[in-house]
């Protein structure tokens, strides 16, 4: 019997599949965490089925997306707003609506992980404006939480349960699905059979591409021949603007190959096509081949390391922590003391884990057993890695008390946290295991999420205003301030009025006049809540 139920409708003039297997049955609630297995699976000649009416629709709301990331300037922060969340909101509901036709339930967690991607959107339309390298780094987030929660959906993730063979998702789902659906993809669009309609569409396309541009001569001729005619053009293009029109083509035609590739990994994921170059049982057994490092080649190493870190934790025990108190070496001012060592100290830190990684995949032992002596000594390097990150954070917190907080120290604070805390789990994960990757990996999207919700900008303007006027600081500086946008405005209005320095209060106004400017704020799509409340439209 035929069932072409992830095609989103029946087709009758298909020829019949091979090899298909049953679909599971309508009522059968989708565990916790989904078996590696395929649910249904992809019939054999797949470019033998035409889209079919929902696939179509799909299309087109994927065109829609494409066509929003260049017209609303998604690849630059600075415009920032209603446009991009409209772009993940939209690619988000079309992919939902159609996963839902196609007989793809959503779980607790899956419904979970669409809600945790459909609120990381909204931050946009919060706050607008932001800096471009946090932008780049919130959108390739918010993409990734879109992709995790399409394949835990369809069943295609591989570290399910979540261990750390989610980076091969990311690859997965990144480069491999979307560019191998490809032609699978275009062949369906313009399959010429009984169903003719994207065979028809793309001859429509082909013609209007060709003709456009003899119809615009023409057009240029007539009007050279005839005042009256010239006269009337002249009208319609004040009534239609041919110039926006002109650009919503040229955007309709960029964002074809961004709808091409989100149509690739839907559908490479709803029929689990192309979706299996990484197989959990292969990844796992190339690591279990990795363990054959003798564990006194482990240990050596190790033990060099806890030493060097012993030493020197001793030599600087008189100020290790220190910065806590404000109490500094001889000879080092607040700036010298804060800044030396402080990334030396971060990159050790990164070292170390870097390290445990490798030794934890290459020491020789037993399928699912951990030697008594490398858990000894990750306990040991855990807790002394502590320390540094520790000594690190000292020097940071003195470093923002003398030149306040700015967006680099925001975030390299809240990494040493997250890394801090990751550490205690390891520390925990030495005296009893357990599968660590799901909390750390759970921890970082969770502290990524909820920082890009609670608006950083916002918080560090009126932290460093606060602590000048209260006269804790005499450092301020009114043009990073400016930089971070509308959410810094009552910030800097509190400055203008309260600051004790006149060139800080004249270089306070300016900035507020310069934020409450629209500048290119005046399209739609760079529209957001923030703006509204102060007024600015």
């Amino acid at each position: 019997m035929e069932n072409n139920a992830w095609l989103g409708g029946q087709q009758p003039q298909a020829p019949e599949p091979q090899g298909q297997q049953p679909q599971a049955p309508a009522d059968q609630e989708m565990p916790l965490y989904p078996p590696p297995q395929a649910a249904y699976r992809l019939p054999d000649r797949i470019a033998l089925y035409p889209l079919s009416t929902a696939e179509w629709l799909l299309t087109a709301a994927y065109t829609a997306v494409g066509f929003l990331f260049f017209e609303c300037r998604l690849a630059d922060g600075y415009y920032a707003g209603i446009g991009t969340s409209l772009f993940f909101l939209l690619a988000l509901a079309s992919t939902l609506v159609f996963l839902i036709h196609s007989n793809i339930r959503q779980n607790k967690v899956s419904w979970l992980l669409f809600s945790l991607a459909a609120i990381g959107s909204l931050q946009y339309v919060a706050y607008g404006r932001q800096t471009a390298s946090i932008y780049i780094l919130g959108f390739v987030f918010q993409c990734s939480l879109c992709l995790l929660w399409l394949a835990y959906s369809c069943r295609t993730l591989i570290a399910l349960p979540l261990t750390w063979l989610l980076a091969f998702d990311c690859i997965n789902q990144y480069f491999i699905v979307p560019f191998a659906n490809l032609p699978m993809v275009f062949r369906r669009l313009f399959l010429k059979g009984e169903d003719r309609r994207g065979f028809n569409l793309m001859i429509v396309i082909i013609a209007l591409c060709v003709s456009l541009p003899v119809l615009l001569l023409v057009i240029r001729l007539l009007e050279s021949s005839d005042e009256g005619f010239s006269y009337l053009m002249a009208q319609i293009r004040v009534i239609v603007n041919l110039e926006a029109f002109k650009r919503w083509c040229g955007n309709l035609v960029l964002g074809l190959p961004l709808a091409s590739c989100l149509l690739g990994v839907c559908f490479g994921n709803v029929t689990q096509h192309q979706t299996q170059a990484f197989k959990k049982d292969s990844l796992l057994g190339s690591f279990a081949s990795l363990h054959r490092l003798i564990h006194i080649a482990a240990l050596v190493p190790l033990s060099l390391f806890v030493l060097v870190y012993l030493v020197y934790i001793a030599a600087m025990s008189a100020y290790l922590f220190s910065a806590f108190t404000a109490k500094l070496p001889d000879g080092f001012t607040y700036a010298e003391y804060a800044r030396q060592g402080f990334f030396e100290l971060i990159a050790v830190t990164v070292i170390n884990t870097f390290l445990l990684a490798v030794l934890w995949s290459v020491a020789k032992r037993e399928k699912g057993t951990y030697p008594a002596t490398l858990k000894a000594y990750t306990a040991i390097l855990a807790l002394l890695t502590l320390v540094l990150i520790i000594t690190a954070a000292s020097k940071m917190y003195l470093y923002v008390q003398t030149y306040n907080l700015s967006i680099l120290r925001f975030y390299t604070s809240c990494f040493m946290f997250v890394l801090a805390v990751s550490y205690v789990l390891l520390l925990a994960w030495s005296i009893r295991p357990f599968n660590l990757a799901k909390p750390v990996i759970s921890l970082f999207i969770g502290s990524f999420l909820i920082i890009t919700l609670v608006s950083p900008p916002a918080i560090i303007a009126n932290y460093n205003s606060s602590r000048y006027l209260a006269g804790q600081t005499i450092n301020m500086d009114v043009r990073e301030l400016q930089s971070y946008g509308p959410v810094a405005l009552p910030s800097l209005e509190r400055l203008a009025d309260q600051a004790p320095d006149s060139h800080v209060r004249a270089q306070a106004r300016d900035a507020v006049a310069s934020v409450t400017e629209l500048n290119g704020h005046q399209h739609w799509y760079s529209w957001n809540i923030l703006y509204l409340i102060m007024g600015i439209y």
